[in-house]
């Protein structure tokens, strides 16, 4: 019996060993995926050779699609060709496992749908009809799966393409029930949902509709964040909610109602990274005891 015993202790060692070997690896990764995430943020003029250098030697794929869909934002802006980005592109790894939808790690990828709507945004404004197209192209495949096509930041993404194109409702109906709470029949990752209100917010501005008090309010403070800078930028708006220095960024729990705080230190990413969690600057880090709840 104690020879099992021993055998049964040695195999958990070698596993315990084994996936802190893959946590290291994967941390690692994950601080260089953040010095891409970093460069839009902060509106790094060499960002797209950044991306591109994190791509060529990153080995997970999912990261290397992730990062893909920043280098779209780069070359939008430096108004370079997006051929080969668009080709590579593949949402695939970031929303399935094992060829199937997996809800968890959707959730946990959430931010890359959040760089989309920015590159979305961007494409529009730039004339850039050939991204406008292939992000369209690349995520229609996953519109008959429920899950996704009903999750609200996948929503925002399809309204803001009408917002952008002046084409129906432009979106209105959505971000007014996305900002009156009345969500009930979307999915949704409850600690993003503030972050989507502000998108929403800041969309509603843009189309010139009124706004309660406290609704402009929310668009002045997600000015502070960086990831709201870059798209009140975009939609020539920066300027007249811009009151004070843009903050660090990382996304805080708060309750379903309440505007969530971003701020994104490496202090933080240090001291709470957990080994499945796969998030961008505008992510969520629990405790490992937290995530084992779950």
């Amino acid at each position: 019996m104690s020879q099992i015993f021993l055998v049964i202790l040695l195999i958990v060692m070698v596993v315990m060993i084994f996936k802190n070997i893959q946590l290291i690896k994967q941390n690692k990764n994950m601080k260089r995926y953040f010095v891409c995430t970093d460069a839009i943020l902060n509106f790094n003029e060499d960002a797209d050779k950044i991306i591109a250098d994190f791509i060529a030697n990153e080995e997970n794929n999912e990261l290397k699609n992730k990062a893909r869909i920043l280098k779209l934002i780069a070359e939008v802006d430096r108004d370079e060709d997006s051929k080969d980005t668009l080709s590579f592109l593949s949402y695939d790894d970031i929303v399935f496992t094992k060829g199937a939808f997996d809800k968890k790690k959707f959730e946990f990828n959430s931010d890359s749908f959040f760089w989309s709507v920015i590159a979305m945004v961007k494409a529009h404004n730039h004339n850039r009809t050939d991204v406008i197209e292939g992000l369209k192209e690349k995520y229609a495949p996953y519109e008959e799966i429920e899950l996704f096509k009903k999750d609200v930041v996948i929503n925002l993404l399809y309204e803001v393409d009408k917002s952008m194109s002046s084409y129906g409702d432009k979106g209105v109906i959505f971000f007014k029930k996305l900002l009156s709470g009345e969500y009930s029949e979307y999915t949704y990752d409850k600690r993003m949902i503030g972050f989507y209100k502000n998108v929403a917010a800041t969309m509603l501005v843009y189309l010139n509709e009124e706004l309660e008090e406290d609704d402009l309010t929310m668009v002045k403070e997600f000015a502070k964040l960086k990831a709201g800078k870059i798209l009140l930028t975009e939609l020539n708006l920066y300027e007249r909610f811009h009151e004070e220095e843009v903050i660090d960024e990382i996304v805080e729990e708060t309750n379903d109602e309440d505007t969530k705080e971003i701020e994104h230190t490496e202090e933080t990413l240090e001291d709470e990274k957990t080994d499945d969690v796969i998030d961008a600057e505008i992510k969520v880090v629990e405790s490992e005891e937290t995530k084992e709840d779950k």
